[in-house]
């Protein structure tokens, strides 16, 4: 994918906090001048998500791509319910 050369914002949005730093370095070598910021959001806890959200909507950011892993189908191979009710693999 060929990315423009401009300033740019990556929000790198995780659910293990183990995986926040491990993409960084590779990324600031392939897009120099970026300016990464990770967080913790876990999508199968509702609470988790909206403090994000306000986070990024104080931040005056626009979205401009979004990348997303869907693969928590995987994951759940049996009947989960989230923090907020919801059967997990929709809510998550």
């Amino acid at each position: 994918m060929q990315v423009s050369n401009v300033s740019r914002w990556l929000w790198l949005l995780v659910r293990r906090t183990v995986q926040l730093l491990a993409p960084k370095p590779g990324l600031l070598m392939q897009f120099p001048g970026s300016h990464i910021t990770t967080h913790h959001v876990d999508m199968a806890d509702y609470g988790s998500v909206k403090e994000f959200a306000n986070r990024l909507l104080s931040s005056n950011k626009p979205i401009d791509m979004l990348f997303n892993n869907a693969a928590r189908f995987l994951d759940a191979p049996q009947f989960e319910v989230t923090k907020d009710g919801y059967e997990a693999t929709v809510g998550a």
